[in-house]
């Protein structure tokens, strides 16, 4: 979700008339509210939609599909590039609709534009520009992650900072231990390692952060 933000801010500067519309799964939508370069932002609750009947579960993806097509897209792009949102794509009936060109799949007919797209040695947002680039006019330049807080939100942590006598200008790190799987995790001791040795020549302060799944992650 994070590392899609430079995108839609490309995006919107290069055709600022056009209606942005962006579907995120529930998972992590939050990182893009209040994001000025999208107009419209569209939750898909993929976990809640398993929990349901095999019935009821196709009826809201025909209604989902529904909606989709009554929103008249004249561009779909798909950044995630899975089968799924490549169906979507498909279904949204998109006149034109850009995707990542991947080999010897089915998918890569949904798209009228496909873009190859090299994994290995190069940054993930690179990889997505390819996939919007005929849609992007003038220089690029740079292609900073943005994150947009409410005041609210700022006050918020600056009142946890103050629990904790952390005073502003004081350097923060931030781990974030979580990484969603365990096999991804580094390891706990790796991170006390680290945080001692930044603690004790840099001076700085250590905060964790995550999600309620990472709550164990942190502790150890």
């Amino acid at each position: 979700m994070v590392l899609i933000t430079p995108i839609l801010r490309l995006l919107k500067r290069s055709q600022p008339s056009v209606e942005l519309t962006v579907i995120a799964d529930a998972i992590g939508y939050e990182v893009l509210l209040n994001n000025p370069h999208i107009d419209q932002l569209v939750v898909i609750d993929r976990n809640q939609h398993r929990r349901l009947s095999l019935a009821k579960r196709l009826q809201k993806e025909l209604h989902f599909l529904s909606d989709l097509r009554a929103k008249q897209f004249d561009i779909a792009a798909d950044l995630f590039g899975g089968p799924r949102s490549a169906l979507m794509a498909l279904l949204s009936r998109a006149p034109i609709r850009c995707g990542e060109y991947t080999p010897k799949r089915l998918r890569n007919r949904f798209y009228t534009h496909c873009a190859p797209v090299s994994r290995e040695g190069e940054h993930l947002v690179l990889q997505k520009l390819k996939i919007i680039q005929s849609l992007i006019t003038g220089p690029v330049g740079d292609i900073p992650l943005e994150l947009f807080l409410t005041e609210e939100e700022k006050e918020w942590g600056i009142q946890c900072l103050n629990r904790y006598e952390i005073r502003q200008g004081v350097v923060l790190v931030g781990f974030f231990p979580g990484a969603g799987w365990g096999y991804r995790r580094w390891p706990p001791e790796k991170f006390a390692a680290l945080g001692d040795r930044l603690t004790k020549s840099l001076g700085v302060r250590i905060v964790l952060i995550g999600g309620i799944g990472d709550r164990e992650a942190c502790q150890q």
